[in-house]
C-alpha cells in the first residue's frame, strides 16, 4: 500500500559567470522568472536561488541559464528539498537554553 504524496519545496543555490558586457541583461531576465532571486552581482557573477515545488523547473532554469547569450557558465552549488508543509513553518528566533551565556 502506498504512503501519502508528500508536496516537497526545492531551493537551488546557482553561481553564474557572464561576460562583464551581458550581467546586467542575464540578471534583468533572472528577476523576471518566477521563485528566482539575484543576491550578488560582481565582475560578472551573479550568485542566485531558484525556488519551486517542481525540481525539474530548477533544471529548466539552470539549462536555460547555461545557454543564455553572454552566460560563459551556471552550475548548482547548493540544492535543498524539504516538505512543501516545512516550508511555511515558522522558527523562534530565540537562543536555546543549550547556548552559552
Amino acid at each position: 500500500m502506498a504512503g501519502p504524496v508528500l508536496f516537497q519545496f526545492h531551493v537551488a543555490g546557482v553561481l553564474v559567470q557572464a561576460l562583464p558586457s551581458a550581467t546586467e541583461e542575464v540578471a534583468r531576465e533572472v528577476r523576471a522568472w518566477p521563485g528566482a532571486t539575484v543576491h550578488a552581482i560582481a565582475g560578472g557573477k551573479l550568485v542566485l536561488t531558484l525556488e519551486s515545488e517542481d525540481s525539474s523547473f530548477i533544471v529548466d532554469r539552470i539549462t536555460r541559464l547555461q545557454c543564455m547569450e553572454g552566460v560563459v557558465s551556471a552550475v548548482l552549488v547548493s540544492e535543498h528539498t524539504t516538505p512543501l508543509e516545512a516550508a511555511n513553518e515558522v522558527i523562534p528566533n530565540e537562543p536555546s537554553q543549550q547556548d552559552p551565556a
